[in-house]
């Protein structure tokens, strides 16, 4: 019975700490190519579509879609090892010279933690959104917006919502961040809006993590309570 009870227990501690684990199904993009980024040097337009996906230290981004812009823009990724990966979209788009109308390009993608760094017990939990501008004509004031959501719903959800002025900077929301419960892998999706007199020269995106792996101390002190409650009860039923 001593035998049974202490392999109960044990049984018991590993569906525990499998359960903190559960509902963590991994989402995959499509991946027909697959390029491997070097940090701080720049992929090519040609790469940012549907079907290539890009390895970025412990980040995989891939299902790609944009409209607008000037279909030349490139992508540098900027990481170490594990751990955040901004991503850094470079581009050119041009407001209109007068009036209250804007320019707009959307973009679209999906990044996931790779299945290395998830089975270490990483997480995607915080996202940073920023834009960057320029007055076309150099001396004027200029503004654009920042726009979207992710898919699927985090918890908080994400709204994307910010903007850039200059010639003031007054006014000024952009960088915005946003911190969820932790999540594999999800889709985000960006509108920018250029208005009169603005070119729009950049797009970032930092996505940064965390590790929900309990700690070892915290398994051992579960193990031993589990195994504690077991030898109650084989207490109580003499």
């Amino acid at each position: 019975m001593r035998r049974s009870l202490s392999t109960l227990g044990a049984l018991a501690g590993a569906g525990m700490v499998m359960s903190l684990f559960a509902g963590q199904a991994q989402a995959v993009p499509t991946c027909n190519t697959t390029v491997t980024a070097t940090s701080g040097v720049a992929i090519p337009a040609a790469d940012l579509v549907a079907g290539v996906c890009v390895a970025a230290g412990d980040k995989i981004f891939g299902n790609w879609s944009s409209t607008g812009g000037s279909g030349l823009a490139s992508a540098i990724f900027t990481f170490s090892g594990f751990g955040t990966v901004t991503l850094g979209i470079q581009d050119a788009l041009v407001g209109p010279a007068t009036g209250t109308g804007s320019t707009t390009a959307t973009l679209s993608y999906e990044v996931e933690i790779s299945p290395a760094a998830a089975a270490l017990g990483w997480r995607i939990h915080d996202l940073e959104k920023d834009i960057t501008l320029n007055a076309t004509d150099g001396v004027g004031s200029a503004h654009a917006t920042l726009a979207g959501n992710t898919v699927p719903a985090t918890s908080p959800p994400v709204n994307i919502s910010c903007v850039r002025n200059v010639n003031p900077t007054t006014g000024s929301t952009c960088p915005e961040t946003n911190i969820f419960t932790p999540i594999l892998d999800f889709t985000i999706n960006e509108t920018v809006s250029a208005f009169a007199n603005t070119t729009v020269t950049g797009l970032t995106d930092t996505i940064s993590q965390i590790n929900i792996t309990p700690e070892p101390g915290s398994l051992i002190l579960m193990g031993t309570g589990l195994l504690g409650f077991g030898l109650l009860a084989r207490r109580r039923r003499r």
